[in-house]
């Protein structure tokens, strides 16, 4: 099997009996008595059940059959909306009946939005027991190519003659329970009308790079994202220019807010926390642990990868113990950062949530670690027992065609840290009322916090 070979995090937070169970139950479904749709949800529970941000169907990953069966019906809510909780809050209605922003869902199709929630988190994919980053995952933004919503909910739920019907109440009236019949509509058709009635588009990856100085005693450095390898903005000079900038006006408060990044590469945090030190500091003190030294002859048919060299570590890797190889070399990892030459003097304040898994989890754990920054916000994504990431297989199963993501490289922090993402050092609680009037509670209390000792109070 294939991801007993290869997956380093398999049994990091399950023992084997536990997986070997699961497995059973997966491969004793009759094959031709399953449809493709109930065999994508049993793939994707039970991979779930590795407890792994990085082991999952991957959308962007699967054949054109799939895409067309299960990823790009008509069969999507016409609204997007943010979860508060584990309560559906609209914040662009595109359905033609005027469900205001703020407005929470209850019911769909006669089942209660708590119920629905709970039944997908039985396929978000997350890292332990971190319930937060698999309820992120469960928002929709409406662009992108797929988001796990619109994926898995027309499985559980489908529309019914075409349509959703709805229960919700509007923040800004006071009538009760309110009721709507809505049509289920494509993604691509939702996007036309959230660009056609809102004037909204999808930020490209360079749009989500911002740097904006307020005063002369704040800047804002908003990063979106770290996939910089689909950039075509220079990141590094973008950093150094932002950098010099405040150091120039001797800007005193500098807040770095990384809200609904998920992540990219691991290299962007480290060279963001060289501008934030004045001596070199030791990072991720954490065992670097794969499965094997060569992927078995009978998996690779069904293997592919961006980097051939990952299938055969021949030389690269030394027994570490009964299960794991260690790597003899850092890969896609740092563990010394040094300071740039002027590196900025003033106050980091992070802004955080639970989208922050993976490399945005390393720049929010190697900040709060070395006392670089106030982190304000939710807990993060990720978690502090380590997780699988840095490389990936990509294993197509042979019956279905489905794809399934693999990491293969396991990180493994020392002592026994807790099963669960980064507090922040000031947490702030989501509230649906901020969220309608469009407060934004963190950047407030951090503005607050500048204000009050700017004037000594």
């Amino acid at each position: 099997m294939a991801l007993d070979k290869l997956h380093p995090g398999l049994y990091r937070y399950n023992d084997e009996s536990y997986f070997l169970n699961a497995y059973n139950e997966l491969i004793n479904i009759p094959g031709d008595s399953i449809s493709l749709e109930n065999a994508f949800l049993k793939v994707s529970e039970f991979l779930a059940k590795i407890k792994c941000g990085h082991t999952y169907a991957n959308p962007y990953n699967q054949n054109e059959n799939i895409a067309e069966v299960i990823l790009n019906g008509k069969n999507k809510l016409p609204f997007t909306f943010k979860l508060i909780g584990k309560e559906i809050v609209i914040v662009n209605d595109v359905s033609g009946e005027n469900i205001g922003k703020g407005s929470k869902v209850f019911e769909i199709n006669g089942n209660p939005v708590e119920r629905i929630i709970d039944d997908l988190l039985k396929y978000s994919d997350g890292d332990g027991s971190n319930e937060g980053q698999r309820l992120n995952n469960l928002n929709v933004s409406g662009f992108g190519d797929y988001e796990f919503f619109d994926i898995y909910f027309p499985l559980l739920v489908p529309p019914v003659e075409g349509k959703y019907e709805l229960e919700y109440n509007n923040l800004w009236s006071r009538a009760g329970s309110l009721g709507a019949s809505v049509i289920a509509i494509s993604r691509d058709e939702r996007r036309s009308r959230l660009e056609r009635e809102y004037g909204l588009k999808q930020e490209s990856y360079d749009e989500q790079w911002k740097f904006e100085i307020f005063d002369k005693n704040s800047a804002l450095l908003r990063i979106g994202t770290f996939v910089t390898y689909q950039m075509k903005l220079d990141w590094k000079k973008f950093l150094a220019d932002s950098f010099g900038e405040l150091n120039n006006q001797s800007i005193s408060n500098l807040i770095i807010d990384i809200r609904g990044n998920s992540g990219g590469t691991t290299g962007v945090a480290a060279e963001i926390v060289s501008y934030l030190i004045a001596e070199p500091i030791d990072v991720l003190m954490e065992k670097r642990l794969v499965r094997y030294v060569k992927v078995p002859e009978v998996l690779d048919p069904y293997l592919s990868t961006w980097d051939n060299s990952f299938k055969d570590r021949t030389g690269k890797v030394e027994k570490y113990d009964d299960m794991y190889y260690s790597l003899k070399e850092e890969t896609n990892n740092v563990n010394v950062i040094n300071p740039k030459e002027n590196p900025y003097p003033g106050n980091i304040y992070l802004l955080v949530d639970a989208a922050n898994s993976s490399a945005t989890f390393i720049l929010a754990k190697t900040l709060k670690e070395n006392g670089l920054a106030t982190l304000v916000g939710q807990t993060t994504g990720g978690n502090q027992k380590g997780i699988n990431g840095g490389q990936l297989m990509f294993l197509d199963l042979p019956n279905t065609g489905i794809e399934v993501d693999i990491p293969l490289i396991g990180y493994f922090p020392s002592g026994n840290p807790p099963d669960a993402g980064l507090e922040p050092d000031v947490k702030i609680s989501e509230s649906v009322k901020d969220f309608a009037n469009e407060i934004d509670a963190e950047m407030n209390y951090v503005l607050d916090q500048i204000r009050s000792s700017e004037s000594g109070d």
